[in-house]
């Protein structure tokens, strides 16, 4: 993602400054793959996904967002676990969050927490992921942030 633009131009800095040769660098970057689950885009029948599902924060829960915002596919899905442990701040991140999310057509909870605050702030629907939860559409975009197994996000796809 975008976010990481900043990383590696700190790790091409940090290089440099010990020394190792613009070559080198070159060569090390082309083989750098990030960890899985870590902003991962993949296409899976006819579906884009973004699986964004190592962990989750307000901050990395936003840059799928903006790339999700960015993208072409329609409809636009967002998969996600919730935001947990957040303490005394959870309502101001749901509520930022929800308002942002508002563009998704689809927005999709894996648990119950928080989703009310979510629905409210988006000002829509916000479904709880169970049996009869409909398959998106091919062509789409599925945008999975938070924890959840390869599993749950494959029950949604056609």
């Amino acid at each position: 993602g975008r976010h990481h633009v900043t990383n590696i131009l700190l790790a091409i800095a940090v290089a440099k400054y010990l020394g190792v040769t613009h070559d080198r660098i070159r060569e090390l970057l082309k083989t750098f793959r990030p960890m899985q689950h870590t902003f991962n885009v993949l296409e899976e029948n006819s579906i884009t996904i973004l699986d964004d599902t190592y962990n989750i924060s307000p901050l990395s829960m936003k840059a799928a967002m903006d790339w999700a915002a960015e993208r072409k596919e329609k409809p636009k899905i967002l998969l996600t676990s919730g935001l947990l442990e957040l303490g005394n701040e959870e309502e101001t991140y749901l509520a930022e969050l929800g308002q942002k999310a508002s563009f998704f057509d689809r927005i999709i909870f894996t648990t119950d927490s928080g989703r009310a605050s979510f629905a409210k702030a988006a000002g829509k629907e916000v479904e709880l992921l169970g049996d009869d939860t409909k398959k998106i559409d091919q062509g789409g975009l599925l945008a999975c942030v938070g924890r959840m197994s390869v599993h749950t996000i494959r029950r949604l796809l056609p």
